[in-house]
């Protein structure tokens, strides 16, 4: 009779609290469900977002391939109550630790069962997430007679893809989302999903290069250095396929899109870059030891005010490598990038000379 008497004071109890919980709670979801809509828009998806519960009739819709955890929140609208999720459907949705995961479109049964025996049980359904397109690039510059597919971001599930230009003289695309630049001018790409979302690219076309050439002819590095190289087109030309190779990768590699050579093992290689329409240009790279040591040829200098002075560096024997320049103190004693000091106010400061695998050495400037 006591247990009876129990329960109808927990029901009671409990009624009240999902009544006075049921609008605010309601609508917290509704705004958790936007989130995890929003965060599938953006090709991620998040895992245990948090899902609050409501308590009124309405149903719960989840979106598949999401996680959801019961926030804190939950516990606080039953204080001293602990409490156990399972469903009826574990294709539909499955539970772990609290956590509840979208895995299979469909509807099925949510039952929360609290500690003192009493149950609640939530209509559940798993919906595919909105399909949604965008382009890797919003805006893409060509040359005259270029081809090349634009990449696009699918989010939630793949969808079919029709695709279509504004300004067929300028660029045509395929079906596969390959654009042919035509002539000079502007044209914008839509791509267009089944459910209406789409997305836009700008194509800009240019003259097709007559040259290309790159910001260095000759490079001596280290092993293990980097260097980025970057390269130039005549006039308003313009290559947006630019592919870099190296005539031995094993002694220095470079990466076939941004340039940046990597020195392996002592050598001599050939770098060259090339454009859609097969204009070259070539860097010829000797990579040497890495340095073991570094020294200045003067471990102290004196200077007048507004004078200046060329610091001489020396690399161990045999190796190269870039090295930074750097003032303790540029109030008293600037230096550029090639070890000139310029001295600027009365007092001591020290420059230090660092090579790319961190050999440094250090010269001290006093300014009268």
């Amino acid at each position: 009779m006591k247990k009876d008497i129990s329960k109808k004071i927990s029901a009671l109890l409990l009624a009240m609290l999902m009544a006075a919980y049921a609008v605010p709670s309601a609508s917290v979801f509704a705004a958790e469900n936007n989130v995890s809509s929003a965060s599938s828009k953006t090709g991620e998806r998040d895992s245990d977002i948090d899902l609050v519960i409501p308590l009124d009739g309405s149903p719960i819709t989840l979106e598949r391939g999401v996680s959801y955890k019961i926030p804190e929140t939950f516990s606080k609208i039953f204080p001293g109550l602990s409490y156990k999720l399972s469903t009826s459907n574990k294709s539909v949705i499955s539970i772990k630790d609290n956590v509840i995961t979208a895995k299979g479109t469909g509807t099925c049964t949510l039952s929360i069962k609290f500690s003192n025996g009493l149950e609640i049980k939530k209509e559940v359904t798993v919906v595919l997430p909105e399909v949604t397109i965008k382009f890797v690039n919003k805006s893409v510059t060509v040359g005259k007679g270029e081809s090349s597919v634009l990449k696009t971001i699918l989010s939630g599930t793949t969808g079919k893809i029709t695709w279509s230009s504004s300004n067929k003289t300028v660029a045509t695309v395929d079906s596969n989302g390959k654009i042919i630049a035509k002539n000079v001018g502007s044209s914008t790409i839509t791509a267009t999903l089944s459910n209406g979302n789409k997305a836009d690219c700008k194509i800009i076309v240019k003259a097709a290069p007559t040259y290309i050439q790159l910001s260095d002819s000759k490079l001596v590095l280290g092993t293990e250095e980097k260097k980025n190289l970057s390269f130039t087109l005549n006039g308003n030309a313009a290559s947006y396929n630019i592919t870099y190779t190296s005539s031995n990768p094993a002694i220095a590699r470079v990466d076939s899109k941004s340039g940046q050579i990597s020195a392996l093992k002592t050598g001599k290689v050939t770098i060259t870059v090339k454009t859609y329409n097969g204009k070259t240009a070539s860097c010829t790279v000797e990579v040497k030891k890495a340095p073991t040591s570094i020294k200045f040829d003067k471990n102290s200098i004196t200077l007048i005010k507004n004078g200046t002075a060329k610091l001489k560096t020396t690399l161990s024997a045999g190796s190269a490598g870039k090295v930074t320049f750097k003032s303790s103190n540029e109030l008293i004693a600037k230096v550029n990038a090639s070890g000139t000091v310029t001295a600027v106010a009365p007092g001591v400061a020290y420059i230090s000379a660092t090579t790319y695998n961190g050999k440094s050495a250090v010269c001290k400037v006093t300014v009268k």
